[in-house]
Order: structure tokens, then sequence, then C-alpha cells
């Protein structure tokens, strides 16, 4: 019998040693790419400023396009290790309740890191949208005559306009990209 324990004890040892590096290996993969998303999006900032861009649109506009793709990008990774931060934590307080208070990263921290990033990502998305949304409206002559000649309501409409792209692009990703991810 006492050796039957012993099997158990170390059974789940090693599947508690594999637990715990396989999310250390999530955080620090995160990491890496929080990283490489934040260089890119300031790259594409400073190429977006650069004084030798003013006078060719369509390369702005694409360097906007660009910096809201990959902001976009961001905020998906950024919400796909909030679900794997969530789904961790299910699995230490199902599986093995004396660990829940060393490991579970959830009791942790009061704010989770994911959400803040999360947030930040988002935020950035917005940017990038409004100054598409911007850079069209000052180079369009038609809107000049228009009640979009407001600068107030070019931003409203640009935040309606990317939240329902958001939204959309969020469902796509979850419906058809990530169909088969159980």
């Amino acid at each position: 019998m006492e050796k039957n324990e012993n099997g158990n004890k170390e059974k789940n040892k090693l599947n508690n040693d594999y637990l715990v590096s396989a999310i250390r290996y999530h955080f620090s993969e995160f990491n890496i790419w929080m990283g490489f998303f934040i260089l890119i999006n300031s790259g594409l900032l400073v190429a977006f400023s650069s004084d030798s861009l003013k006078s060719d649109i369509f390369v702005r506009v694409l360097i906007l396009i660009l910096g809201y793709i990959t902001s976009f990008l961001f905020f998906c990774a950024s919400k796909t290790f909030e679900r794997c931060i969530i789904n961790f934590s299910g699995v230490i307080n199902d599986d093995y309740p004396q660990y829940d208070r060393y490991y579970n990263p959830l009791k942790k921290a009061k704010v989770s890191i994911a959400k803040i990033v999360s947030l930040f990502s988002l935020i950035l998305t917005y940017a990038w949208g409004i100054m598409i949304f911007s850079i069209i409206c000052e180079n369009c002559k038609c809107i000049e005559k228009s009640f979009l000649c407001c600068r107030g309501i070019q931003i409203a409409l640009a935040i309606f306009v990317i939240t329902i792209m958001n939204l959309l692009l969020w469902w796509l990703i979850n419906k058809i990209l990530l169909k088969n991810i159980g």
C-alpha cells in the first residue's frame, strides 16, 4: 500500500512540475511576443512620423493600416494569453487545490497584466484607426463640404467604425481561424 502511495505522490509531483513548467513557458513566450508587438508598433509610428513621407499619402495610409493590423493582432494575442491564464487557473483549482495559493496567477495579483496589455493594445488599435480616418478625411475633397469636416464628428465616427471592425475581426478570428482549437 505504501508503495502505491509513493507512486501516486511521484506522479502528482511530475504532473505538477509539468504544469508549472508549461505555464512558465507561456509566460516567457508572451513576454517575448509582447516586446515584438511593441517594437513593431513603435517602428511603424516612427516611420509614419518621418518627414520624408509627409508628401506620399499612399505610403502613410499603408503604414497606418499596418499599424492597425499589428495592434489588433497584439490585442488578439493578449486576449488569448488571458484565456490561457484563466484555463490554467481552472486546472489548478480543480486538479491541484493544494497548490492553488502558490501557482494560481489570478490569486497572486490584484490586477492581471494580460488585462492591462489587452487594454493597451486596444487603445493602440483605436489610435491607429483614428489616424487612418483622419488622414483620409484630410485628403478627401468631398468631405470638406459635408458635416464630416468637424474634427469631433470625425473622431466619433472613427471610433464607431473601428469598434464595428474590431468586433467583426474578433468574431472572424474566433469562428473561422480558431474553430478547431478546443
